[in-house]
């Protein structure tokens, strides 16, 4: 069996920066270097400590960014039902002509064994939140969201591609306050085998710089089902391992490449 056959689909959503004017600032160093028993969330997210240097300090944004959108979602989503259906969900458009279309490809390096499915989504927001009504039970404006599935073919061994674009979804004045404005937030592609899923992911700036970004993951959590629906977003650095441990990991890197025709 090939090392990742099963199927290609896409699928997760995590958020970004939203304004557009942010993809143009300086760079930030996302190699992040975590303690290597950190795994879990909540353990991670303990482990960002600020006596760090300034620069691992720095390494770790992206990582903190990838749980607080999550966070977010999860808040947006239970804030949503609480106010019931005092907002009408708008009927979303489709941009029937996007042209800023990026290539993302994905590479596995040194995975146990092959996976069950490897997923992806491109996660999507209304930037200005003040085209949508306020909700008359929490006063909050929520910002319409919507996840797009990328399309990954497999191109080589343990290389998979797939085509987003940053303005498939149409502007429009869904709410009669305004035109709604969407943004590209994140992309997350997640390779699952078992109970466990494995999480590569690109924030909207990091795509728009055609950047890369690698992440280690730890083999012995390929196989383990001891924790139903486990994600893993890795280490981004194997800098903090011992030399005789680095071994113990397998990596994804997780590319953009502007598409030009």
């Amino acid at each position: 069996m090939h090392p990742h056959e099963g199927t290609y689909q896409t699928g997760s959503r995590f958020g970004r920066e939203s304004s557009q004017a942010r993809f143009n600032r300086p760079h930030d160093n996302r190699d992040n270097e975590f303690p290597a028993s950190s795994f879990v969330l909540v353990t991670r997210l303990q482990s960002l400590s600020l006596r760090s240097r300034p620069a691992n300090r720095n390494r770790r944004v992206a990582i903190v960014k990838h749980f607080v959108y999550v966070l977010a979602t999860l808040s947006s989503t239970l804030l949503t039902s609480a106010c019931g259906s005092s907002m009408k969900n708008p009927d979303i458009k489709q941009n029937p002509n996007p042209k800023m279309r990026y290539e993302i490809t994905l590479a596995i390096q040194g995975a146990p064994g092959p996976f069950d499915s490897i997923n992806g989504y491109a996660f999507y927001k209304v930037e200005n939140q003040f085209c949508t009504p306020l909700q008359p039970i929490s006063g909050a404006r929520l910002p319409p969201e919507k996840d797009m599935p990328i399309v990954l073919e497999r191109v080589a061994d343990n290389v998979l591609r797939g085509t987003i674009y940053l303005d498939p979804l149409r502007d429009e004045d869904y709410f009669g306050l305004g035109v709604c404005h969407w943004q590209l937030q994140s992309i997350n592609i997640s390779s699952k085998f078992g109970e466990a899923s494995f999480d590569s992911f690109l924030f909207a700036d990091q795509i728009v710089r055609q950047e890369s970004f690698k992440q280690y993951f730890p083999r012995k959590a390929y196989g383990d089902n001891s924790i139903k629906d486990m994600n893993y977003t890795g280490l981004t650095s194997l800098e903090e391992v011992k030399p005789q441990y680095r071994n113990d990991f397998f990596s994804t890197v997780l590319t953009a490449k502007e598409h030009i025709e």
